[in-house]
């Protein structure tokens, strides 16, 4: 009788484990295939951004290869240097800032283009440059010779324009009456960043749409702060 139900006992758990066996087979085979039409998506999904990349990258260097061969002269090889040495650091926006913060009549101004520059740190230099970690022109093209030291961050996006454009649309805002001056100064940084070849096109681009978007709101902030 004992041999009788431990020999039943037997047959249930062999039974049991074929059943587990080709359960655990269906499973991989299932999770197998789900897996392979994932990494299939996925591949093609890292295709299709590098091929619209690479599109992005000839466009850029089309344009900065355009300037070089077409608008760069002697002239120009002296005065961009120094265009672009304004906006180092933002030292003279930084400037502008305070002076204008220092005086009652204009320290809404002022507080206007402090804010507008700190909230595009933050956004280029401390988020969006790390994050993105774009390597300069020069990095890719190494046969430019360069007309100042080589920056040593990332390239996206471009951090002197969006500082420029920060405070000169934080200027135009408050209806500074330097606001014009500011706006072509700001213009003429952003094109010597390309002249200089130590930023793509869509760097620029993006500096500038950041720092205009940064100075609006430096310039409502600072109108809140005044009206309360």
């Amino acid at each position: 009788m004992e041999k009788a139900k431990e020999k039943i006992m037997r047959t249930n758990f062999w039974k049991k484990l074929k059943r587990l066996v080709i359960l655990s087979i269906c499973v991989l085979l299932v999770g197998g295939s789900v897996s392979a039409l994932s990494l299939r998506t996925q591949i093609g999904e890292a295709v299709s951004l590098a091929q619209s990349r690479e599109v992005d990258m000839g466009f850029d260097m089309a344009v900065l290869d355009y300037i070089q061969s077409t608008i760069r002269c002697d002239f120009l090889d002296l005065l961009m240097p120094a265009v672009t040495a304004l906006g180092n650091g933002g030292i003279l926006w930084i400037v502008i800032a305070v002076t204008l913060f220092l005086f009652p009549k204009t320290r809404k101004t002022g507080l206007a283009v402090m804010l507008g520059l700190v909230l595009e740190v933050i956004c280029c230099n401390v988020i969006l440059k790390p994050f993105v970690a774009r390597l300069r022109p020069f990095d890719v093209n190494t046969s430019i010779q360069l007309l100042i030291p080589k920056p040593t961050d990332f390239s996206f996006p471009s951090g002197h324009t969006g500082a420029a454009f920060a405070s000169a649309s934080a200027l135009y805002f408050s209806k500074n009456r330097f606001r014009g001056l500011a706006l072509i100064l700001a213009a003429l940084i952003g094109f010597s960043r390309l002249y200089l070849y130590v930023h793509y096109p869509t760097d620029v681009l993006a500096g500038v749409f950041i720092g205009i978007l940064a100075g609006w709101c430096g310039y409502t902030l600072a109108g809140r702060r005044y009206a309360a």
